[in-house]
C-alpha cells in the first residue's frame, strides 16, 4: 500500500480495496486464522488486474506474539496492534476482535494516504499512549463519512463493541455509492 500511496487514491479505489481486505479477513476468520494485519502485509498487484488488486500476504501469521520483544526491538508491526494486545490481555473475549483494530488502522492509512500511523512516536510511547492513554489516529474532515464511521467502530476501545467483518462488509456494500461520491 505504501508504494501505491505515493499517488492519491481515488475514493472508488479506496472503497474497492476496503471491500477486498474485509472479504479476505472474512475468509481467514471462517478458517480460524487471525492474521497480523498491517499495510506491510498488503500488496498491490497490477499484474493481470485492472484495476490493480489488493492482496493479503502472510495470512497465516499468528496474532499471539511476544509483544515485549516487539517493543524492545521496535518491530514496526506494533503500530497496528490493538490496545488489549499491547496490554498483553490474553482472555478470549479481549482477543476476539483484535484484527478489527488492525483493520481500522489499515483503513485509516488508505483513507488518509499518509505515512504509517503514529510515525512520530517511539514504540514505548506508542504502548503507553495507545494501550493506556486511548490514543487513536486523527481523522481528517476529508475522509468519507461512511469510511470514517467504520474506522471509528473498528478502533473502539472495547473489543466486544468492534464490528464483525460481515457487518463491515454489509456497510461497505450498502454505502459504496456514498464512499465513491464523497
Amino acid at each position: 500500500i505504501r508504494n501505491a500511496q505515493s499517488r492519491t487514491l481515488s475514493p472508488s479505489r479506496v472503497a474497492s480495496w476496503c471491500n477486498d481486505v474485509v472479504r479476505a479477513l472474512m475468509y481467514l476468520e471462517d478458517r480460524g486464522i487471525k492474521p497480523l494485519l498491517s499495510s506491510a502485509t498488503l500488496i498491490v498487484s497490477e499484474r493481470g488486474h485492472e484495476p490493480p488488486a489488493l492482496i493479503l500476504k502472510h495470512p497465516g501469521e499468528a496474532l499471539y506474539l511476544n509483544v515485549a520483544s516487539m517493543i524492545e526491538s521496535y518491530d514496526e508491526r506494533v503500530r497496528w496492534l490493538a490496545p488489549e494486545v499491547l496490554r498483553c490481555q490474553r482472555s478470549a473475549e479481549k482477543y476476539a476482535r483484535t484484527v478489527q483494530w488492525s483493520l481500522g488502522i489499515v483503513l485509516w492509512e488508505m483513507a488518509m494516504c499518509t505515512s504509517p500511523p503514529y510515525a512520530d512516536t517511539t514504540a514505548e510511547q506508542l504502548v503507553r499512549e495507545v494501550a493506556f492513554g486511548g490514543r487513536k489516529p486523527e481523522m481528517s474532515s476529508h475522509c468519507p463519512r461512511v469510511l470514517a464511521t467504520v474506522i471509528r467502530s473498528c478502533l473502539d476501545e472495547n473489543p466486544v463493541a468492534r464490528p464483525e467483518f460481515g457487518a463491515i462488509e454489509a456497510t461497505f456494500q450498502v454505502a459504496r455509492v456514498s464512499i465513491c461520491a464523497a
